[in-house]
């Protein structure tokens, strides 16, 4: 998961802002952007899933610059909006 270090040490407190404020049925996706640059990655794709796993969420890698996974991500958004008629989600994109 490429992100940077400050922004990882940021989500668990966006993740208690967006639930204290959002529906409690809220699906939740975390997605490591930029995944096209694994040589400069500060967290790394375990430490992410990790992560993900503590807090219940869904979690994906991919890159907008050589579109990796891109629409496997919009796949998935639309399963969990449209198919579920989850009408509450939150998209964190790091």
């Amino acid at each position: 998961m490429l992100i940077w270090r400050e922004t990882f040490n940021h989500l668990t407190s966006w993740l208690e802002d967006a639930r204290k404020h959002a529906n409690a049925n809220m699906t939740i996706m975390l997605i490591g952007n930029k995944c096209d640059l694994a040589h400069r990655r500060a967290v790394g794709t375990e430490e992410g899933d990790q992560f993900a796993k503590e807090h219940g969420l869904m979690v994906m890698e991919a890159s907008a610059k050589t579109a990796q996974n891109v629409e496997e991500v919009d796949k998935c958004v639309f399963f969990y909006i449209t198919l579920l008629n989850n009408d509450q989600y939150s998209i964190i994109r790091v």
